[in-house]
């Protein structure tokens, strides 16, 4: 049996009998609370009020405003004064054993209750990691809604992008989307409604070369030197070498390049050792997959089927 040592990552939140008490006493109101307090203190004999100076405190406020509000000066308090310091003492009495919000926000980890996650967002949301990824065909057909098509070139361009692959090339020919575009029009698939759907090859490849102009550079292309014809024409004219390596990638140009045929590709191009290095290291910093710069793959991850650990 091999053995090997497995490292794993992983969060989990555990509620403890006190994390449970104080989320359920944060729940409760002002006056709820007050009354869990209340029962705690009858309930057990161990547990007494702290403030015990309180009502000394009230009593001394009392005498205040009932001598403030003793007009005839002989220290008897009216009927409304007395209800104003009842009132005051019962809600003084609440506060009193209340505790603040500030309090219970220091008892408590509001990371740990979140389930890890801090303030500063350092962990991505779940939903976000689970989400599917944007693929090529949903990039290239929010590119094609935003350009001005006509109905029956939109229809085409969604024939078109529907065959493009994942590496983004044109996966059959033409005629082909010809032949397809017929069948839907006759089928009544076709959005263009109303006058049949005229489709010529001349019509279907200048939607195609539109297409070719959307992002990623050189997507639609129909083999490799196209895609990399598309590729260099997007780059600077005053990139060195670029004229050089244009007439480079060619089907018969590639093909020695993958030989290693220098000397054969130095005749052809006419070209110094100089010169023809420069043009294939342009060609190399191209993309030969330009549809895997938008298509994200998922991670596949490995599940064991058993796991042996030792204790």
């Amino acid at each position: 049996m091999k053995q090997s040592l497995d490292l794993r990552l992983g969060q989990h939140l555990t509620i403890t009998p006190q994390l449970q008490q104080a989320i359920r006493l944060l729940q409760l109101s002002s006056i709820e609370l007050q009354q869990e307090i209340q029962e705690a203190l009858e309930t057990n004999p161990l547990l007494e009020d702290g403030e015990e100076d309180a009502p000394e405190a009230k009593a001394d406020g009392g005498t205040d405003s009932t001598e403030g509000g003793n007009d005839d000066g002989d220290g008897a308090a009216s009927d409304g004064d007395t209800e104003v310091m009842d009132i005051d003492m019962e809600s003084a009495s609440l506060d009193d054993g209340v505790t603040s919000d500030t309090e219970w926000d220091d008892g408590i980890d509001f990371s740990v209750a979140n389930g890890g996650r801090a303030d500063d967002d350092s962990f991505r949301d779940i939903d976000a990691r689970n989400s599917l990824p944007q693929t090529l065909r949903d990039h290239l057909s929010w590119q094609m809604q935003m350009t001005q098509f006509s109905p029956a070139d939109r229809q085409i361009a969604l024939a078109l992008i529907d065959a493009i692959n994942e590496d983004g090339y044109l996966s059959c020919k033409l005629e082909e989307i010809q032949q397809m575009l017929v069948k839907a029009d006759e089928a009544g698939d076709s959005e263009v409604q109303g006058e049949p759907l005229q489709v010529d090859i001349d019509e279907i490849e200048a939607v195609l070369h539109q297409v070719q102009n959307f992002d990623p550079v050189g997507v639609g292309a129909r083999d490799l030197g196209e895609c990399l014809h598309l590729q260099l024409k997007a780059q600077d004219t005053a990139t060195p070498g670029l004229a050089d390596a244009m007439n480079l990638a060619t089907p018969e140009g590639l093909a020695l390049l993958a030989n290693r045929d220098y000397t054969q590709l130095r005749r052809q191009l006419k070209l110094s050792p100089d010169e023809l290095q420069l043009a294939i290291q342009l060609i190399q910093s191209l993309n030969p997959r330009p549809g895997d710069a938008v298509a994200a793959s998922h991670a596949a991850y490995v599940v064991p089927d058993i796991v042996v650990r030792k204790f």
